[in-house]
């Protein structure tokens, strides 16, 4: 028991554990996250089966990862606890460690002044050991790895509740048209564009974001892989579609121009007007003015006819029109314009506490990784007979100190000492 106790709490074992929520992570970002399961069947015909049945479309919320996550926080905070009483012993004990060192490089009256004149300059703090006076820098880094260690859970932990508070809604924005977010925010679409110069087929918008207190920004582009952040926003290219354009005037000569992508009922006294019912594309009109599908591809709209009812005191009368053609009912004249492309913008919202918490862990992250790695805690110790080098790296500091001294210094270690594998 005692050993699987050591195990779950040792380095190797978050080693393993990190390795594979790597893997695992590299495998789901082949998968895209989050499409309908129509999606999967379509584009991936010989693997979605395995998908939905390890939930690779959502896998970052699939019981195997979350459990994954879970096992290397609890492996990091009992590494951490068992690390900190470790490192507040050697830290209190640095002095000691030192003066335990026996061996000493000799010391000539001029040179320990010199040595003295240089720790002072360099920052050491000076105290007394067991009759030895002992120069200390660095301590601080004793805490390095704990740091690190509570850095990374914190990640983790603060990754999580940017998952569990952000609020991810998709919306339908027409070009030239406000869309008004859940908080207030007013996204814009300046401009999309379904193909680039080159005639590939790339969705990009040109985006204008205005926040509730007048902050503007934009426009921005965006596009597929390319999205923009901005405050607590991020907006994402997620998908297009095509809706039709009727503009409307009346006999007073009032005009007004609607975007319609459902089935709907323009009228003026509630009786006479027009049901839009679809858009089709790829339709032409032969000369008895009969319709004739040319293509049913989606998107392409090189021919597009709109099928509408136009309704009156006598009834309903379904008509076919063209981008160009009117028709008058009640006293207004539907105009039927050019279709009009818009993107599906997905915006994901964060507080701005939980941005705030998840910089800031990873600021602790690195100044912790700097602790360990640069700021290495040293003690020298000086006897009568001379000085003596303690630390875990002293390469540096013995050519420091042999530079200032003029004679080289051989780096000596403590005495042998019956200690623990670390497991942290």
């Amino acid at each position: 028991m005692k050993k699987l106790w050591n195990f779950l709490r040792s380095m190797r074992f978050g080693m393993i554990l990190l390795a594979v929520i790597v893997a695992v992570s590299l495998a789901g970002s082949l998968v895209p996250q989050g499409n309908e399961a129509m999606w999967y069947v379509q584009n991936f015909p010989n693997a979605h089966r395995w998908i939905f049945l390890l939930g690779a479309d959502h896998l970052f919320s699939t019981w195997y990862f979350v459990g994954l996550v879970g096992l290397l926080c609890a492996n990091l905070l009992l590494c951490s606890v068992v690390r900190i009483g470790r490192v507040r012993e050697a830290a209190s004990c640095q002095a000691e460690r030192a003066v335990a060192v026996r061996e000493a490089a000799p010391l000539s009256e001029g040179q320990r002044k010199r040595l003295e004149d240089h720790l002072r300059a360099a920052r050491y703090r000076p105290g007394e050991a067991e009759g030895c006076t002992v120069w200390t820098k660095n301590r601080l880094g004793f805490y390095g790895s704990f740091l690190t260690h509570l850095g990374i859970l914190l990640v983790f932990v603060v990754g999580g509740g940017v998952l569990a508070c952000s609020d991810v809604r998709d919306y339908t924005a027409y070009p030239g048209q406000d869309t008004v977010l859940q908080d207030g925010t007013v996204l814009r679409v300046e401009d999309f564009r379904i193909e680039d110069e080159t005639g590939k087929l790339d969705f990009t918008s040109h985006i204008t974001v205005t926040l509730p207190d007048g902050t503007v920004d934009g426009p921005t582009e965006i596009s597929v892989n390319y999205p923009h952040s901005f405050r607590n926003h991020k907006f994402y290219q997620q998908t297009y579609g095509t809706c039709g354009s009727i503009t409307v005037e009346d006999e007073a000569g009032g005009v007004d121009t609607f975007t319609v992508d459902e089935v709907c009922f323009l009228s003026e006294d509630g009786v006479s007007g027009i049901w839009y019912e679809a858009l089709y594309p790829g339709y032409v009109r032969d000369e008895e003015g009969n319709f004739t599908l040319i293509t049913s591809t989606a998107g392409a709209y090189s021919d597009p006819v709109y099928q509408v009812l136009v309704c009156g005191t006598e009834g309903r009368t379904p008509v076919l029109a063209m981008p160009g053609e009117s028709v008058e009912v009640g006293g207004l004249t539907f105009t039927f314009n050019d279709p009009i492309s818009y993107p599906g913008i997905r915006v994901k919202t964060l507080p701005s506490a939980v941005i705030g918490a998840l910089y800031g862990t990873f600021v602790l992250l690195i100044f912790a990784l700097w602790l360990t790695f640069f700021h290495i805690p040293v003690a020298i110790v000086l006897r009568p007979e001379g000085y003596a080098i303690c630390g875990t790296k002293t390469t540096g500091t013995a050519l420091e100190l042999g530079a200032v001294l003029g004679e080289p210094y051989a780096p000596q270690s403590g005495p042998e000492e019956n200690e623990e594998e670390p497991t942290c």
